[in-house]
Protein backbone atom coordinates (compact mmCIF):
# COMPACT_ATOMS: atom_id res chain seq x y z
CA UNK A 1 0.00 0.00 0.00
CA UNK A 2 1.59 3.35 -1.11
CA UNK A 3 2.54 6.00 2.30
CA UNK A 4 0.66 9.32 1.66
CA UNK A 5 3.63 12.48 1.51
CA UNK A 6 4.60 13.86 4.55
CA UNK A 7 3.12 17.41 4.65
CA UNK A 8 5.27 20.46 4.76
CA UNK A 9 4.27 21.19 8.27
CA UNK A 10 5.61 17.34 9.09
CA UNK A 11 9.10 17.96 7.53
CA UNK A 12 9.58 20.97 9.36
CA UNK A 13 9.27 19.73 12.59
CA UNK A 14 11.56 16.87 11.21
CA UNK A 15 14.32 19.58 10.60
CA UNK A 16 15.85 20.19 13.97
CA UNK A 17 16.01 16.41 14.39
CA UNK A 18 18.21 16.15 11.04
CA UNK A 19 20.52 19.01 11.82
CA UNK A 20 21.21 17.44 14.98
CA UNK A 21 22.21 13.99 13.92
CA UNK A 22 24.19 15.70 10.88
CA UNK A 23 25.82 18.13 13.16
CA UNK A 24 27.09 15.12 16.00
CA UNK A 25 28.18 13.12 13.19
CA UNK A 26 30.47 15.98 11.68
CA UNK A 27 31.91 16.50 15.61
CA UNK A 28 32.63 12.21 15.62
CA UNK A 29 34.34 13.00 12.61
CA UNK A 30 36.38 16.31 13.27
CA UNK A 31 37.34 14.33 16.86
CA UNK A 32 38.58 11.23 14.47
CA UNK A 33 40.70 13.44 12.87
CA UNK A 34 41.75 15.26 15.24
CA UNK A 35 43.64 11.73 16.56
CA UNK A 36 45.25 10.96 13.31
CA UNK A 37 46.49 14.04 13.00
CA UNK A 38 48.56 13.66 16.48
CA UNK A 39 46.34 15.79 19.10
CA UNK A 40 47.34 14.83 22.17
CA UNK A 41 45.95 11.73 23.44
CA UNK A 42 43.49 11.81 26.86
CA UNK A 43 45.41 12.04 30.04
CA UNK A 44 45.05 8.86 32.01
CA UNK A 45 44.63 8.47 36.04
CA UNK A 46 47.93 9.47 37.43
CA UNK A 47 47.68 12.59 35.02
CA UNK A 48 50.29 11.04 32.37
CA UNK A 49 49.97 11.10 28.70
CA UNK A 50 49.12 8.00 27.35
CA UNK A 51 51.98 8.56 24.72
CA UNK A 52 54.63 9.34 27.02
CA UNK A 53 56.06 6.26 26.74
CA UNK A 54 56.63 5.64 23.15
CA UNK A 55 58.30 8.83 23.83
CA UNK A 56 60.64 7.96 26.59
CA UNK A 57 61.15 4.58 23.97
CA UNK A 58 62.02 6.88 21.61
CA UNK A 59 64.25 9.42 23.42
CA UNK A 60 66.14 6.18 25.07
CA UNK A 61 66.81 4.90 21.98
CA UNK A 62 68.15 8.36 20.91
CA UNK A 63 70.78 8.34 23.48
CA UNK A 64 71.81 4.52 22.73
CA UNK A 65 72.31 5.56 19.08
CA UNK A 66 74.59 8.53 20.03
CA UNK A 67 76.68 6.77 22.76
CA UNK A 68 77.28 4.55 19.63
CA UNK A 69 78.23 7.74 17.13
CA UNK A 70 80.30 8.51 19.61
CA UNK A 71 82.08 5.38 20.56
CA UNK A 72 82.74 5.02 16.59
CA UNK A 73 84.23 8.82 16.46
CA UNK A 74 86.18 8.79 19.46
CA UNK A 75 89.27 6.91 19.25
CA UNK A 76 92.05 5.30 21.77
CA UNK A 77 95.41 3.94 21.23
CA UNK A 78 95.65 0.06 21.34
CA UNK A 79 99.47 -1.04 20.79
CA UNK A 80 100.09 2.05 18.81
CA UNK A 81 97.46 1.78 16.59
CA UNK A 82 94.59 4.29 17.01
CA UNK A 83 91.25 2.63 16.93
CA UNK A 84 87.40 3.21 17.65
CA UNK A 85 86.59 3.00 20.87
CA UNK A 86 83.65 0.52 20.51
CA UNK A 87 86.62 -1.22 18.69
CA UNK A 88 88.39 -1.42 21.76
CA UNK A 89 85.52 -2.55 23.35
CA UNK A 90 85.21 -5.07 21.78
CA UNK A 91 88.49 -6.24 22.15
CA UNK A 92 87.77 -6.64 26.18
CA UNK A 93 91.34 -6.32 27.30
CA UNK A 94 92.06 -7.06 31.09
CA UNK A 95 94.48 -5.98 33.59
CA UNK A 96 96.07 -9.17 33.55
CA UNK A 97 97.26 -9.32 29.50
CA UNK A 98 100.88 -8.77 29.21
CA UNK A 99 101.94 -6.93 26.23
CA UNK A 100 103.60 -9.29 23.59
CA UNK A 101 105.69 -8.90 20.35
CA UNK A 102 105.18 -11.18 17.64
CA UNK A 103 109.04 -11.05 16.95
CA UNK A 104 109.55 -13.03 20.36
CA UNK A 105 106.60 -15.07 19.62
CA UNK A 106 105.67 -18.17 17.81
CA UNK A 107 108.50 -20.41 17.88
CA UNK A 108 106.78 -23.37 20.57
CA UNK A 109 104.80 -26.53 19.56
CA UNK A 110 102.07 -26.06 16.92
CA UNK A 111 98.75 -27.35 16.60
CA UNK A 112 96.60 -27.10 13.41
CA UNK A 113 93.00 -26.74 13.15
CA UNK A 114 90.32 -27.13 10.79
CA UNK A 115 87.15 -24.63 11.22
CA UNK A 116 84.48 -26.02 9.52
CA UNK A 117 81.67 -23.09 10.54
CA UNK A 118 81.83 -19.91 12.46
CA UNK A 119 82.82 -18.82 15.03
CA UNK A 120 85.65 -20.37 15.88
CA UNK A 121 85.31 -20.81 19.36
CA UNK A 122 88.00 -18.24 20.31
CA UNK A 123 86.43 -15.84 22.98
CA UNK A 124 89.17 -12.80 23.10
CA UNK A 125 91.98 -11.76 21.13
CA UNK A 126 94.81 -9.67 21.76
CA UNK A 127 97.28 -7.41 19.35
CA UNK A 128 100.77 -7.49 19.54
CA UNK A 129 102.90 -4.98 19.64
CA UNK A 130 102.43 -2.41 16.97
CA UNK A 131 99.68 -4.19 16.64
CA UNK A 132 101.09 -7.07 14.96
CA UNK A 133 100.21 -9.82 15.51
CA UNK A 134 97.10 -12.19 16.74
CA UNK A 135 97.16 -13.70 20.40
CA UNK A 136 94.39 -15.85 21.64
CA UNK A 137 93.05 -14.73 25.37
CA UNK A 138 90.41 -17.03 26.51
CA UNK A 139 89.03 -20.01 24.60
CA UNK A 140 85.37 -21.05 24.24
CA UNK A 141 83.65 -24.00 25.42
CA UNK A 142 80.87 -26.21 23.48
CA UNK A 143 77.66 -26.84 25.38
CA UNK A 144 76.28 -29.27 22.25
CA UNK A 145 77.57 -31.94 20.15
CA UNK A 146 78.68 -30.07 17.13
CA UNK A 147 78.99 -26.51 18.58
CA UNK A 148 81.51 -24.28 16.74
CA UNK A 149 82.25 -22.71 20.30
CA UNK A 150 84.46 -25.78 21.14
CA UNK A 151 85.65 -26.12 17.68
CA UNK A 152 89.33 -24.34 18.73
CA UNK A 153 89.24 -26.31 22.13
CA UNK A 154 88.59 -29.59 20.68
CA UNK A 155 91.40 -28.62 18.60
CA UNK A 156 93.96 -27.86 21.23
CA UNK A 157 94.11 -24.25 20.74
CA UNK A 158 95.03 -23.12 23.95
CA UNK A 159 95.56 -19.88 26.20
CA UNK A 160 98.34 -17.45 24.73
CA UNK A 161 98.92 -19.28 21.32
CA UNK A 162 99.28 -17.37 18.74
CA UNK A 163 98.01 -17.42 14.85
CA UNK A 164 100.96 -18.23 12.83
CA UNK A 165 99.29 -19.68 9.89
CA UNK A 166 96.12 -19.44 7.99
CA UNK A 167 95.51 -21.85 5.31
CA UNK A 168 99.12 -22.24 4.61
CA UNK A 169 99.91 -18.74 4.60
CA UNK A 170 102.37 -17.26 7.34
CA UNK A 171 100.14 -14.24 8.63
CA UNK A 172 102.42 -14.34 12.28
CA UNK A 173 103.50 -10.55 11.68
CA UNK A 174 100.28 -9.20 9.38
CA UNK A 175 98.64 -6.43 11.25
CA UNK A 176 95.86 -7.60 13.90
CA UNK A 177 92.93 -6.18 11.99
CA UNK A 178 93.83 -7.82 8.39
CA UNK A 179 94.23 -11.67 10.56
CA UNK A 180 91.26 -10.99 12.46
CA UNK A 181 89.57 -10.58 8.65
CA UNK A 182 91.09 -12.95 7.15
CA UNK A 183 89.52 -15.51 9.82
CA UNK A 184 86.54 -14.10 9.89
CA UNK A 185 85.93 -12.98 13.55
CA UNK A 186 82.27 -12.60 14.34
CA UNK A 187 83.03 -9.15 16.33
CA UNK A 188 86.45 -7.84 14.97
CA UNK A 189 86.58 -8.72 11.36
CA UNK A 190 85.41 -6.02 9.28
CA UNK A 191 83.57 -7.04 5.67
CA UNK A 192 85.12 -10.43 6.20
CA UNK A 193 84.24 -13.16 3.28
CA UNK A 194 85.93 -16.32 3.76
CA UNK A 195 85.82 -19.76 2.25
CA UNK A 196 85.27 -22.63 4.79
CA UNK A 197 86.86 -24.47 6.02
CA UNK A 198 89.78 -23.22 6.80
CA UNK A 199 93.04 -23.90 8.32
CA UNK A 200 94.66 -22.11 10.84
CA UNK A 201 97.51 -22.88 12.54
CA UNK A 202 98.41 -21.99 16.32
CA UNK A 203 101.90 -21.74 18.26
CA UNK A 204 102.98 -21.50 21.52
CA UNK A 205 105.31 -18.81 22.75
Amino acid sequence: MAMAPLSAGTRRSQLPAVLLLVAGCMVAYWAAGDAFTGAPLAAGRDGSRVAMGDKESRARGKARRKTLQRQNIKASTVEGRKVPNIYKQMLGAQETDTPWDVKQAGNGKTVTVEFQKLPHGIARWQPGAGFKGARVKDVGYGVYVGDPHGQARAGGVERDMVVKEINGKNVLGEDFDKIMSMIADPALAFNANVELPMKVTFAAN
